[in-house]
């Protein structure tokens, strides 16, 4: 099964490029990302409390820090169940206590809807990450139906039995409560990519061509359940643990589309300093 799309999210940024010129383009873009994402810090506001996480409505992304492979999960020693009647808005059933089954610990990243924190299971202690999405942040008819379909097309891709699932991070459980949509997740250890590279600074052609390798078969994966991710980029490529051999997984399924064999779709998605230049 394949798909045409002509949106260039995906789309190698250096093909027409000559290999010198690529060399400086890529330090300029990393360079101007740092600086991006030091002003998206310094310009965080709107900060309030709901429930049991911290939203800054005025996130652009998500972003996951690294987290340290002994890192301890705070845990509370008395889950206090809410019992507060509300009307779910997801369209299929789920649990809405989320502290009877888990403990949320520290905070890992932060976006748009929400935050992700690191959460512990306590029936069997088990690590997960949790991303809160808040209900008042949907109040528009499109935000709404972007959450819808990913939480759909996560639990399509979580549930399949194909080997290739494994470079995906993958979804648990999810959870309704009065004010959040809770996704329990995966949880990975090594930060993102762009990260890793920062610190690294150069791959071998060898490691090079493992990550390739796994982000590919994800790609190829998540095509043949007929889903295109539509934003492809360094910040959304995880990885497991601190190794310098860690997996990768493809993470944020928040712009994609589902297709038929022989459906082409055209027009923009995805983020702009990743985009094939011609596109502009």
């Amino acid at each position: 099964m394949s798909a045409h799309y002509k949106a260039g999210d995906d789309a190698q940024f250096r093909h027409h490029l000559q290999p010198s010129t690529s060399g400086i383009i890529s330090s300029l873009l990393l360079r101007e990302r740092e600086r991006e994402r030091e002003r998206e810090r310094m310009s965080l506001f709107s900060q309030f409390r709901m429930g049991n996480c911290l939203v800054y409505s005025s996130d652009p992304y998500i972003h996951t820090h690294q987290m340290e492979e002994n890192s301890c999960v705070t845990t509370t020693t008395q889950p206090v169940k809410d019992c507060t009647p509300f009307t779910p808005i997801l369209p299929f059933s789920s649990l809405s206590d989320l502290n009877s089954v888990y403990s949320l610990g520290r905070e890992l990243g932060r976006g748009q809807y929400g935050i992700i924190r690191s959460l512990k299971r306590r029936s069997s202690g088990a690590l997960f990450a949790c991303k809160s999405i808040a209900k008042v942040s949907l109040s528009d008819p499109q935000q709404m139906e972007r959450i819808m379909s990913e939480t759909c097309i996560m639990k399509r891709l979580s549930n399949s039995t194909c080997s290739f699932v494994d470079g995906i991070v993958r979804l648990h459980d999810i959870i309704e409560d009065k004010d959040f949509i809770h996704l329990i997740l995966e949880l990975c250890r090594g930060g993102d990519l762009y990260e890793r590279i920062t610190e690294n600074k150069r791959y071998t052609e060898v490691h090079a061509a493992f990550l390739m390798k796994s982000l590919l078969e994800s790609i190829h994966f998540c095509h043949s359940m007929g889903i295109i991710h539509r934003d492809i980029k360094l910040e959304n490529i995880l990885l497991v643990d601190n190794s310098e051999t860690s997996p990768i997984k493809l993470a944020d399924f928040g712009l994609p589309l589902e297709f038929t064999k022989g459906q082409t779709f055209s027009g923009l998605a995805g983020s702009s300093y990743y985009m094939a230049p011609e596109i502009f």
